[in-house]
């Protein structure tokens, strides 16, 4: 099964992004509510195909965190690595999902 994290509570995307970049000189995107995305397939994977993803944000529904999660456990082991950052509504789920009480969509 593929690794998600929750970790500290976010802050507003640009400002988190921002900070991100003082640190670390990698690509970073940020995505907003509703964004068009291709249809992925092997070409369009990641270099290695592990990832990792980050997810810095408010944990609410409408962001789709649990879809993320589904889809990183789709993959399965050899799949992404995903860590999740915020606090919001959808947490205390997230973290039921997390020690193994629950699914992402409850």
């Amino acid at each position: 099964m593929g690794r998600a994290t929750l970790g500290p509570r976010g802050r507003d995307s640009n400002y988190t992004a921002s900070e991100l970049r003082e640190l670390a000189d990698v690509p970073i995107e940020v995505i907003p509510y509703t964004a068009s995305l291709p249809e992925v397939n092997a070409s369009s994977a990641a270099r290695d195909g592990a990832g990792p993803v980050l997810f810095v944000g408010r944990l609410v529904e409408r962001k789709g965190v649990a879809h993320l999660i589904e889809a990183i456990c789709t993959l399965g082991a050899h799949g992404a690595a995903a860590r999740i950052v915020g606090e919001g509504p959808e947490r205390p789920a997230l973290e039921r999902w997390r020690s193994g009480s629950a699914s992402p969509n409850r």
